[in-house]
């Protein structure tokens, strides 16, 4: 990851930790502090689709430069997992969240954490 990629997603980070709220709370108290927050993480979504979109026909199925050879994945795949952990983790920040991806994204959770009790590989 480029250090200014980094610095940017840590600070989007520091943003969730201060103001965790979700929207209707934060809404309720501070309204332009809450659109405003929205405005941020959907550009920061709309950033992760627009990464898909203009990778996928540039290496189709191949691996990125950075991933293990051992890896199953394709450079895609973890653009596009990486796309649905942060649609996941906005959804209860925003108006319009994308809570079926958040419901998937908590059931892989959990099914990830049930098979390393029982030792097993999640799906």
């Amino acid at each position: 990851m480029h250090v200014e990629y980094r610095a940017y997603r840590k600070s989007i980070d520091e943003v969730l930790e201060v103001l965790p709220d979700p929207m209707e709370d934060l809404a309720l108290r501070e309204p332009e502090l809450a659109f405003a927050r929205e405005a941020l993480l959907e550009a920061d979504l709309i950033e992760a689709e627009r990464h898909v979109s203009l990778v996928e026909p540039v290496v189709g199925s191949a691996r990125s430069l950075v991933q293990p050879p051992a890896t199953m994945d394709n450079a895609v795949s973890v653009l596009r997992f990486m796309r649905h952990m942060r649609a996941a983790r906005i959804a209860p920040l925003v108006r319009f969240g994308d809570h079926l991806v958040a419901e998937g994204v908590r059931r892989q959770q959990e099914e990830g954490a049930d098979a390393a009790r029982h030792g097993h590989r999640p799906r």
